[in-house]
Formats: structure tokens, sequence, C-alpha cells
């Protein structure tokens, strides 16, 4: 159970009533108001239990407050995911040799869902990670060392990776 309240007579400090917290308190000397935030001490035992939100001092201010009941959520957490995401190259086709600027491209799926795929040749990102499908990329190979085999892309969901790699010469 929490409450909040604001005192318009004075920027006073409030005192709580017995088993109550104070979680946050403004005096506001400026325009002489008082904000705060309240709760329980304790968790309350069960929904629907009647409980005491008060303050017993200033007791001559006039004063609002709101209280509300925070219930726990009923739905069970979501089993854990176990299954890595699949990830595919698509082009080039394997033991392809190539030059120029090539297209890169990738399949992947997970049953949890793809976030992006970031395609990397060395180690290094080739363009930004790819949201959604096609998995596409374009690659100038004038930049690797030729007749190196060379070949990386990362498939991403929910924090996880799966990485797979499959070389092609150029």
């Amino acid at each position: 159970m929490f409450g909040t309240g604001n005192d318009y007579d004075g920027a006073t400090a409030r005192t709580l009533g017995s088993g109550q917290a104070m979680r946050h308190q403004w005096l506001d000397t400026g325009s002489g108001d008082t904000f705060w935030a309240q709760s329980q001490a304790s968790p309350t035992p069960a929904a629907g239990t009647v409980v005491a939100i008060d303050d017993t001092a200033p007791a001559n201010h006039q004063w609002n407050l709101a209280a509300v009941e925070v219930l726990p959520g009923s739905q069970s957490p979501p089993p854990p995911d176990g299954a890595a995401p699949q990830v595919a190259v698509t082009d080039p086709k394997a033991a392809t040799t190539i030059s120029g600027i090539v297209a890169l491209g990738a399949t992947a799926s997970d049953n949890v869902g793809v976030t992006r795929v970031q395609f990397k040749v060395d180690g290094q990102a080739v363009g930004a990670p790819v949201t959604t499908p096609p998995f596409q990329a374009s690659w100038d190979t004038r930049t690797a060392s030729a007749g190196i085999a060379h070949g990386h892309r990362r498939g991403l969901r929910r924090g996880r990776q799966t990485r797979a790699r499959r070389p092609a010469s150029w």
C-alpha cells in the first residue's frame, strides 16, 4: 500500500502513523507546501487486507492524500530460451571466387525472434546491422587480402548470439 500527499498549509515535515515508512518528502519553503510519498513498512499479507495510511502530525493542516494498492502480477514468467538462433550464408555461394563489390546475404531464424544480423569479414563489420529480412549487405572485396579465405556473419536475438562461418576465396 502506497500513499502520496500534499500539504498546502505549510512546508512542515510529516509524522507518519505506526507501521509506515516515508519514501520521499519535499518541503517547498518557497511555496509553503509539503509533498510526500509513504507506504506500509512491510508488505501487506493479502490483497484486500485493510491497512492504515495516515499522518499523525501536523494535525492542524489541511492536506490531500491518495492511496493505492499495488498487486503482484499473476502471469508466470516465460520459460527460458534454450534454442540458439540459426544463421546461414546465402551469398556468396560456397567455394565461389569473387572480386569487386559483392552482395552478402544470410538467412536467420529463431524461436524468439531475430533482432539483427551483422555481417563481418575478418572480424570487421561490413555496414550497419541489418534489422529486417532480407539480410543483405554489400562488400568491397578490394579492401581484403587477395587469395585468403574470408567470411563471417553473426545473428543476434535478445542479447544472445550465434556465429557461423563459411569461407569463400577471393
